[in-house]
């Protein structure tokens, strides 16, 4: 007789561990048990998914979904499922009951947070953030999540005393490490933002943003390279003092400005101001095209083994 309370503590711990491609095995020998076992279902959805199998992840939440349509773990698991495949409304549905029947899950908030980020209702996310941090105080990556909005907002001594917190909660936290690094940057510090990305790395070797910000520190060290990172990060600031109506005036303006000053100009003026206008946007359009390469080459630089 198989133990399935122990197989899905084992999963849980593999999980939990980031290693959902060992929690495979002991799911399926729960469901080979029991095929109506709805969490086990759930579980081996989120692990499929984070594995890259989406069609049958997909396949799996919905038998979880149909066995235990108001199960808040089985609802919170197709919300993030959902999330992450970017379908928003099936997300904001799954994630809104999964609220309903687990009011004080900071699982779900912050997966609800996230879901407000990414359709523009920043300042929802932030709100929500800040509730499931009352039900979870010491929840380190509550701390980033809400630190990374105040980055975002330009507040960076709040957005530096958060990163603190979350790393006096979790020291090795690649989250947190992430983050301060990434302020680290924005206060112009490439020594500092390198140490906290190793850091992160160090627990964490696939972590994106750790990644991002060794690509980051090595674009500071060219000088044209340098240039156009300083200049983003400038531009950053500024238009985060606007909201996104006034991000598009301040974008439409100089762009009528600039094609009446080119139609109304000698034609050999016209010509050299288009000729700068056009070395200036591919300046910009190529750094931000080798900055993701350069993510990608260090992204492909990682192996690990498969017993992983």
């Amino acid at each position: 007789m198989i133990d399935t309370d122990q197989l899905m503590r084992v999963a849980e711990r593999l999980m939990n561990a980031g290693n959902p491609r060992g929690a495979i095995d002991p799911l399926r020998k729960v469901l080979a048990e029991d095929p109506d076992h709805a969490l086990a279902l759930a579980y081996l959805a989120l692990c499929l998914h984070d594995t890259r199998e989406y069609r049958r992840a997909n396949s799996e939440i919905d038998a979880a979904l149909e066995l235990a349509p108001e199960d808040g773990f089985v609802r919170y698991a197709a919300g993030l499922i959902a999330l992450l495949q970017r379908r928003y409304r099936a997300a904001e549905e799954h994630l809104g009951a999964a609220h309903r029947l687990r009011p004080n899950d900071a699982r779900v908030l912050r997966s609800l947070a996230q879901l407000y980020d990414r359709t523009g209702r920043r300042q929802r996310s932030l709100s929500t953030l800040q509730e499931a941090l009352t039900h979870e105080p010491e929840n380190p990556r509550l701390r980033t999540d809400i630190g990374l909005h105040l980055l975002d907002s330009g507040r960076f001594v709040e957005a530096e005393a958060m990163a603190r917190e979350a790393l006096a909660a979790d020291p090795e936290n690649a989250d947190a490490h992430a983050l301060m690094g990434k302020i680290r940057l924005h206060s112009l510090d490439p020594a500092g933002a390198r140490e906290h990305a190793l850091l992160a790395l160090r627990t964490s070797p696939m972590h994106d943003g750790a990644l991002r910000l060794i690509c980051a520190v090595k674009f500071q060290a060219n000088p044209l390279l340098g240039l156009w990172w300083y200049i983003a990060i400038l531009a950053s600031r500024f238009l985060d003092m606007f909201s996104d109506f006034w991000r598009s005036i301040l974008f439409v303006v100089p762009a009528y400005m600039f094609t009446k000053t080119l139609l109304y100009s000698h034609e050999r003026s016209s010509f050299i101001l288009l000729v700068l206008w056009v070395a200036l946007m591919g300046y910009f359009w190529a750094g931000g095209i080798i900055l993701d390469r350069m993510t990608k080459r260090e992204l492909r630089s990682i192996r690990l083994r498969k017993d992983f």
